[in-house]
């Protein structure tokens, strides 16, 4: 209801992007993948970037045998078919390039240098480390997870309490201060064509 309850962002399916190395455990990682792929519409995207093509080749054995044991399994297969992918790249660097094109809801670094690769990464939540898998966000840790999907998380952020809080600006300048800023202000309104507004400051020191 717009001006009673403001809602930031659809959250839509369930994403998840893994970046991983040759240090990952292809078990965990599959698990993983299929985790967000049993959430049951269909929908989901689940994707491995990763410079390894031996982790590649038995993650991709290991989720296609796993499936048949993942909750909603028809829905897991067509998540799968449909939103599933793994994405080599030559480098974990062009990994995290990889990673913030798609900007997903959920982002798992299972590589060396976890820590310093998530500084870098642009996602709705990050799940830092090989320990750290997204299911501990869901029903352990306690982030928020209402989150931005479908690249929102390029623009937004995960739901808070501030979305739901109405906010305002409030500016007092002495007089000292107006002046320290008023050559920025008339150069800009006047670049933008508008005289009044450049006026509007000068005006004010024409005593």
């Amino acid at each position: 209801m717009r001006g009673l309850v403001e809602i930031d962002q659809d959250a839509g399916p369930s994403e998840v992007v893994i970046l991983a190395d040759e240090t990952a455990d292809a078990g965990w990682v599959a698990v993983d993948l299929l985790a967000q792929a049993e959430h049951g519409t269909g929908d989901e995207t689940v994707v491995l970037v990763t410079p390894s093509r031996s982790l590649a080749a038995e993650v991709a054995r290991l989720v296609e045998s796993g499936a048949v044991a993942a909750a909603n399994t028809n829905a897991t297969r067509r998540s799968l078919a449909r939103r599933g992918a793994i994405v080599l790249v030559k480098s974990l660097k062009q990994g995290v390039a990889v990673v913030n094109d798609f900007a997903p809801e959920h982002v798992e670094i299972q590589a060396r240098g976890s820590v310093q690769l998530a500084r870098n990464i642009v996602a709705g939540a990050i799940f830092v480390g090989h320990h750290t898998p997204v299911a501990v966000g869901d029903y352990g840790v306690g982030p928020n997870h209402v989150l931005p999907t479908g690249g929102a998380a390029r623009v937004s952020s995960p739901l808070s309490v501030r979305d739901f809080m109405r906010r305002q600006s409030v500016v007092c300048l002495s007089e000292k201060g107006l002046r320290r800023i008023a050559n920025d202000v008339v150069t800009v309104a006047r670049a933008e064509g508008f005289r009044a507004h450049a006026e509007s400051v000068l005006t004010r020191f024409e005593r």
